[in-house]
């Protein structure tokens, strides 16, 4: 009964992260792209943009409820596969309700023609000189890094008291279904991991601090700058705390396939942790953010907003509010429409190829979570 509890409870917490992600999802948005639809500054407070945002949020509510009913349902069959299928429900349920939900704004848009007679800005400079970049929190990389050689020092201590044969995956319930000969690549390839994973998001911190920059068109150079800046912060954080906690994860795991072998004791509380706190960072980050643009923008600059030169409506490029393919953009790169971040050009060539990969590796990791072992 302790090990159904335990998978359920890792199943449900898939499924808030996943609800909490997807909730705060226009927070972390530019307010003139609801749903990831443009629209003119004085349309944003529209009836219709509201509603549609407050519809998208109770869809995703009500997919994460459902989400931790699916994972009860499924829990006594105590399989990896049917932890993880609830979270992928989930996420394919929320940006289903997402494509469905930006529909009455893009009608009342096309039928209001509301960029008709906007005046707008039709470049954004892209640059890599002048404009402020986010430090990447060190601190928090250099502790994970300690964290894990503390682990490893543990690990020798206990190396000489481990089973000839040590198991190297656990299936569901945290029973082992795999075993390898002890040896210090057996043993230790948990942590070797966890060091890895930090080093690798700690140079792609670095790299992100140096690639070119676009900022947000219709805005003045001055608040697209700091803009800018405030996305940059949001991002290193949400990456480094996100970088921090997965290495722990992985550290507790690590202890607790060397101190009880026969079945894991800790790995349910300690994903549920995970989980639970990387939901937390991304919701602390979604306020942060959404406070900081309105500090920056200010009542008087939200007033005079619609009297300037805005964003030009490239919904055209933004398949779905979600993915931007444009083939006359020379940029590979190119900031979120929704969320912080940067999102791959599809319509580039190097783009698709990256996109690719990046498809195959995911696949890969869901083939090694479901039927791996």
């Amino acid at each position: 009964m302790i090990v159904v509890f335990d998978d359920v409870v890792v199943a449900a917490a898939c499924c808030v992260l996943v609800g909490v992600a997807f909730v705060a999802l226009p927070a972390l948005s530019d307010r003139t792209l609801p749903l990831g639809v443009a629209v003119p500054a004085e349309h944003v407070g529209d009836r219709v943009v509201q509603e549609a945002v407050q519809r998208y949020r109770r869809r995703v509510v009500v997919l994460a409820l459902l989400g931790v009913v699916v994972a009860a349902a499924l829990a006594p069959l105590r399989d990896v596969a049917a932890v993880a299928l609830p979270g992928y429900l989930v996420t394919a349920g929320a940006l289903l309700a997402f494509t469905r939900s930006r529909r009455s704004i893009t009608a009342a848009k096309a039928a209001g023609r509301w960029y008709e007679g906007v005046p707008t800005r039709l470049v954004a400079p892209v640059t890599a000189a002048g404009v402020p970049r986010a430090g990447v929190p060190t601190g928090a990389y250099a502790l994970g890094l300690a964290l894990t050689a503390v682990t490893a020092a543990v690990g020798a201590a206990l190396y000489p008291g481990l089973p000839a044969r040590v198991p190297t995956h656990f299936g569901g319930g945290g029973l082992p279904d795999a075993f390898a000969p002890r040896s210090i690549a057996t043993v230790f390839a948990p942590v070797a991991a966890a060091a890895l994973l930090t080093v690798a998001f700690f140079g792609l911190a670095h790299a992100l601090r140096r690639g070119p920059v676009r900022l947000r068109a219709g805005l003045p150079a001055h608040l697209a700058s700091a803009r800018s800046l405030a996305g940059d912060r949001a991002a290193q954080r949400v990456l480094a705390a996100a970088t921090l906690l997965a290495a722990l994860l992985i550290d507790v795991l690590a202890l607790d396939a060397w101190t009880s072998p026969a079945r894991l004791r800790l790995a349910g509380p300690a994903v549920v942790v995970f989980l639970l706190a990387v939901a937390g960072v991304i919701a602390a980050s979604a306020v942060g953010y959404a406070r900081e643009l309105r500090d920056l923008e200010g009542d008087a600059g939200r007033a005079g907003a619609a009297a300037r030169p805005q964003a030009p409506d490239d919904d055209r490029a933004w398949r779905g509010g979600l993915v931007y393919v444009d083939r006359d953009d020379p940029v590979l790169w190119v900031p979120k429409r929704n969320g912080i971040g940067w999102t791959l050009n599809l319509g580039h060539p190097a783009g698709v190829a990256l996109a690719g990969v990046l498809l195959a590796l995911v696949v890969a990791s869901l083939v090694l979570v479901t039927v791996g072992g």
